[in-house]
């Protein structure tokens, strides 16, 4: 699992490249600047939905299996 000042140092990092890729679209064509904001939202969009997997799209994850009642009150098989 990622550590949190590792993530919080990527999201740190993404911001500053966003805000001056957001200043520099800004000052050169505002409809390039839609464009691009809008596929950066696509493409975000379809990652999380395909790290969230299969689970998360069918509306959560599965109850976890009770072991002990498929092999008899007393775990045993």
């Amino acid at each position: 699992m990622l550590s949190y000042h590792l993530v919080q140092r990527h999201l740190m990092t993404t911001a500053w490249v966003g805000g001056a890729l957001t200043g520099a679209l800004y000052g050169y064509s505002v409809p390039l600047l839609i464009t691009v904001v809008t596929a950066i939202q696509v493409v975000a969009l379809v990652l999380l939905a395909v790290l969230r997997g299969p689970d998360a799209r069918r509306g959560g994850r599965r109850p976890p299996v009770n072991r002990a009642a498929q092999n008899g009150a007393d775990g045993q098989a």
